[in-house]
């Protein structure tokens, strides 16, 4: 799939068609370019750790749409509300604890009762995440194991 001007939208709602369908996807963020997978899908999920080579105790970095979407995920505490304020969307990664019911898969996590969630602010990655809805991406960039 190549992002071209002119069908742009089209593409981005291909790639989120895959994602919810457990494929992986490569997309940018305002740091990197990083692969993603839907965070709640196991067999996603370990097919992003095998395709990156990337040891399974390392947990992957859950992307959101939006914070309200990402605050859904975890327990939120007074400091993490108030950095997500100031700075989401953008560069910020914050480590929580996630909620029982929490979709994000225990693999995505390497088994931690935490994940580290981010709100990127660049365009395309923004309209995938909203086009996957639900389907949370986990992403990474190339892993140094």
């Amino acid at each position: 799939m190549i992002l071209a001007p002119q069908n742009q939208n089209k593409t981005i709602e291909r790639a989120g068609l895959a994602l919810r369908q457990g494929k992986l996807v490569v997309f940018p963020t305002e740091t990197v370019y990083g692969i993603g997978a839907a965070s709640n899908n196991p067999n996603a999920v370990a097919k992003l750790y095998e395709v990156k080579k990337r040891p399974q105790f390392n947990p992957l970095i859950v992307h959101c749409a939006n914070k309200e979407m990402a605050f859904k995920l975890v327990k939120v505490t007074k400091l993490a509300k108030q950095l997500g304020d100031i700075f989401w969307p953008g560069p910020l990664s914050l480590v929580l604890t996630c909620l029982d019911n929490s979709p994000i898969c225990s693999l995505a996590r390497a088994g931690l009762d935490s994940v580290a969630l981010r709100v990127p602010s660049h365009p395309i990655c923004k309209k995938l995440l909203e086009i996957a809805g639900r389907a949370h991406c986990c992403a990474i960039c190339q892993s140094q194991w």
